[in-house]
């Protein structure tokens, strides 16, 4: 096989790899059932009631004493 028709194989079924894969994941985002999982994700940074899963370190406390 040369480089001209392996480069040209790969390519091809490289897109079509990528369209199915494009396919998949944009009918898992917009199926209906997964409507309500996406809104509770959209909300969850202006959501009040959850405490931050901030490591301490991270928060600016110190570790050392």
């Amino acid at each position: 096989m040369t480089y001209d028709k392996a480069a040209w194989l790969v390519q091809t079924w490289g897109l079509v790899f990528f369209v199915v894969l494009f396919c998949i994941v944009f009918a898992y985002v917009f199926w209906p059932s997964n409507r309500a999982r996406f809104a509770k994700a959209a909300r969850a940074p202006l959501d009040e009631n959850v405490a931050p899963s901030i490591p301490r370190i991270a928060a600016g406390e110190d570790h050392a004493s």
